[in-house]
C-alpha cells in the first residue's frame, strides 16, 4: 500500500494512543479534593496517610503536580475510592450542533 504525503502527515500528527483507540485519562485534582472532603479528611490528614506533605496534597488537588501512579493509588485508598474514580477523561467533548 502506498502512503501519500498528506496521509503520512495526518497519521504522524495524531498521538499514538489516539491512533490505537486508547482512552486518554489523567489524574483529576478536583475529584481528589471532592473525595477528600466527602471522607472527612483534611489535607494534612490525607498527607499523613500517604507519607507526603500537606503541600504535596494541595499541589495534586490544584493540578500543579501530578502524583506518580503508586501515590495516586495510595490517595485513592486513603479516601476510600478506586483509582478510576480519581481519573478524568482528557478527550475533547463533542459539541452538539
Amino acid at each position: 500500500m502506498r502512503v501519500t504525503r498528506a496521509r503520512a502527515r495526518c497519521v504522524r500528527s495524531a498521538s499514538p494512543h489516539a491512533r490505537l483507540g486508547f482512552l486518554v485519562r489523567t489524574f483529576s485534582g478536583p475529584r481528589l479534593r471532592a473525595q477528600r472532603v466527602r471522607s472527612g479528611l483534611s489535607a494534612a490528614q490525607l498527607a499523613a496517610c500517604i507519607g507526603r506533605s500537606a503541600w504535596a496534597v494541595y499541589d495534586y488537588e490544584t493540578g500543579r503536580a501530578t502524583p506518580p501512579i503508586p501515590v495516586a493509588d495510595a490517595l485513592a485508598d486513603a479516601v476510600g475510592v478506586s483509582l478510576d474514580a480519581l481519573l478524568a477523561d482528557d478527550r475533547p467533548k463533542a459539541v452538539a450542533a
